[in-house]
């Protein structure tokens, strides 16, 4: 979840991964940021060996939905729009 919020950040490893913390508060994970900055977090497992994790500064992020494509799939977007 830390590299998430670093990313989500835009500022790569200029912050310290020691600099914040992650807490879970009501079934939500995030931290606060800079004293002001309130970012949340969301687990989700892909399959059992792979887990992601997304950060925003939307509470909302709770309720996003992950589609797992196949690289065939993907080539149709891209070539054919669909």
């Amino acid at each position: 979840m830390k590299e998430a919020f670093v990313k989500a950040l835009g500022k790569g490893l200029e912050v310290s991964l020691d600099s914040f913390h992650i807490k879970k508060d009501k079934g939500l994970y995030k931290t606060i940021y800079n004293d002001f900055y309130t970012y949340y977090f969301k687990l989700i497992n892909l399959d059992n060996l792979y887990k992601l994790a997304v950060c925003s500064e939307n509470e909302d992020i709770k309720n996003i939905n992950i589609e797992i494509v196949t690289i065939n799939k993907l080539k149709n977007i891209f070539l054919n729009g669909k």
